[in-house]
């Protein structure tokens, strides 16, 4: 497991072992809801009020850019999904997150969350690491998008995120990648 696996790691199990006291009034905070495939958890332009916590299902953030939708990032079980900029600075956001399927989620509100934060210093600790995987990962996609080849990044995804050729769709993941479907078909037959 490398460094920013293991930060992910670690805050998950962090929330998973949150005290009683802290537990219950999270718990207590958030809203629960079975949400449909398609369901926009923030659109872009509009303000990001909540952050969720997928449960099932998986999301996908996009931009769009005239009619070309350009993915950035898939969230899956376990993650926190909310648009960053938009949720902490409580802007309009520069990109949509969508559920891809079926999805559980857990909802808490900006305000909340802050109360929370306030209260307890373990949801504080949980809210800094997530940021600070956050803020790693997106270092990382940089470099990789404006550094290696569509081949090079194409392999980083089979390495590092593998379930999401199997969970994906192939033209989000050519977004994803920042090629084409075309290019992205010519890598995977090189692959094979």
């Amino acid at each position: 497991m490398n460094p920013l696996q293991e930060l992910r790691q670690r805050y998950k199990q962090l929330a998973k072992n949150l005290p009683h006291p802290a537990r219950q009034d999270y718990e207590a905070a958030c809203q629960r809801e079975l949400l449909p495939k398609g369901y926009y958890l923030c659109r872009q332009g509009a303000i990001c009020r909540q952050v969720a916590t997928l449960e099932s299902g998986s999301a996908r953030v996009f931009h769009l850019k005239g009619t070309t939708e350009v993915s950035t990032a898939f969230l899956f079980p376990g993650d926190f999904v909310t648009s960053f900029q938009s949720f902490y600075l409580q802007v309009p956001s520069q990109s949509a997150i969508q559920l891809m399927e079926e999805s559980q989620v857990t909802l808490l509100s900006y305000q909340t969350l802050q109360k929370l934060k306030a209260t307890y210093r373990e949801i504080d600790e949980i809210d800094r690491l997530s940021n600070d995987y956050y803020t790693m990962w997106l270092e990382e996609r940089i470099f990789s998008l404006q550094f290696h080849s569509a081949t090079e990044r194409y392999a980083d995804l089979l390495h590092n995120e593998p379930h999401l050729v199997q969970k994906v769709p192939l033209s989000y993941i050519a977004s994803y990648l920042g090629i084409t479907l075309e290019t992205l078909s010519r890598i995977r037959a090189k692959v094979s």
